[in-house]
């Protein structure tokens, strides 16, 4: 009797352990190299399903350094991601992030590999911004510009905790300043500086789930300070902050 009640109790663990999410299993770490699992985040590294679209909404605060603004202030924005899954290894991810004033839009594909508990990863984001001021007094100038940021990452999961690095550097192919309908500033193919970026991920509520992440920027003409494109030139340090809840 007790040995079929052992069996019992066997075979009931067994058929709800197969039924638990990928991510509360426990498997043969040899077995599951090469495959994937549910991946809901936006900056890790690790797959995600094809077809699969995560999206994120939150804010983005910028803090301007103060040779482009006479107080340091921050410099809030929408910040909207989505990451689409292609295959095993490929990813595209796209941001809008703005305020009307000063906005970008971005695409990004990238590739990710698994290194034994980190996975690896390397991509291209390619950037349009826009922004105009029209809504103060005597002003009536816009900008635009086409950015492209090759890239490489580093990311570990922790549990359910994902934590991602990542670096870049920016290349400005195309910027113009306009006061009214006159091109006052064009410039083309020059190198604006370097970012380096850490972002936690990690569930939230439910089915949701909230992203933290720091960007340190050291570069040329900031979009978000584009009025200064024509004025000030010179590599700045200055920190982007970034959270977002993730859908």
């Amino acid at each position: 009797m007790t040995t079929k009640v052992h069996q019992w109790v066997l075979g009931l663990l067994l058929s709800t352990v197969s039924t638990l999410p990928p991510a509360l299993q426990c498997h043969d770490t040899t077995a599951m190299a090469g495959t994937t699992y549910r991946n809901n985040y936006i900056m890790m590294l690790d797959p995600v399903e094809p077809g699969q679209i995560n999206v994120s909404a939150g804010l983005a605060i910028t803090m301007l350094p103060l040779p482009l603004v006479e107080n340091e202030v921050p410099a809030p924005a929408l910040d909207v991601r989505c990451r689409l899954g292609l295959s095993s290894q490929w990813s595209l991810l796209g941001r809008f992030v703005g305020n009307y004033a000063a906005n970008v839009v971005s695409i990004t594909p990238m590739r990710s590999y698994e290194l034994t508990k980190f996975w690896a990863g390397y991509g291209a984001q390619v950037s349009y911004m826009f922004g105009r001021v029209d809504f103060l007094e005597g002003f009536n100038t816009s900008a635009s510009g086409v950015f492209v940021n090759p890239f490489i990452a580093l990311g570990i999961r922790i549990d359910d905790i994902a934590i991602t690095s990542k670096y870049e550097f920016e290349m400005a192919l195309y910027k113009q300043h306009r006061v009214e309908s006159i091109s006052s500033t064009t410039s083309r193919n020059t190198f604006n500086g370097t970012m380096l970026s850490f972002y936690v991920e990690q569930p939230f509520w439910r089915t949701t789930s909230i992203s933290l992440g720091v960007t340190l920027h050291y570069t040329r003409n900031p979009y978000q300070a584009w009025l200064a494109f024509n004025t000030f030139s010179d590599a700045l340090f200055y920190p982007e902050l970034q959270m977002g809840v993730l859908f």
